[in-house]
């Protein structure tokens, strides 16, 4: 899977940044029938999933 991929090249991915630690998890996110996202372009993504969420 693409995400054993970028786990496994953490350290390359990430190799500008000084770190003591790098972990990766993998997360799920589906869309919900209710979730109302339009295509307006004054918002972004995440203020409309957050706003969602809340709902």
């Amino acid at each position: 899977m693409l995400d054993d991929i970028i786990r496994s090249c953490l350290t390359e991915i990430f190799a500008i940044f000084h770190y003591n630690h790098i972990e990766a998890f993998t997360i799920k996110i589906t869309r919900d029938a209710e979730l109302d996202i339009e295509d307006d372009v004054t918002t972004g993504f995440i203020e409309k999933l957050t706003e969602g969420l809340k709902n």
